[in-house]
């Protein structure tokens, strides 16, 4: 689990999927339980085999 820069709760590294923290937490929303909840939901495999998840280009993480 990371928080990015732009506020967005990344659950997988490998996921282009990411939740709002920085909306919520300006709209008055609890984050606490907003963060808790996703990560209760957090799935348990990356599922890298399926080919859901982000091509990186190796130029641009200095590969």
């Amino acid at each position: 689990v990371r928080l990015t820069s732009r506020g967005q709760l990344k659950l997988c590294l490998h996921s282009n999927n990411e939740i709002d923290i920085k909306e919520a937490l300006r709209s008055g929303q609890d984050i606490k339980k907003l963060i808790l909840n996703s990560i209760y939901k957090k799935e348990e495999s990356h599922h890298l085999e399926d080919g859901e998840y982000i091509k990186r280009n190796m130029n641009q993480i200095g590969g």
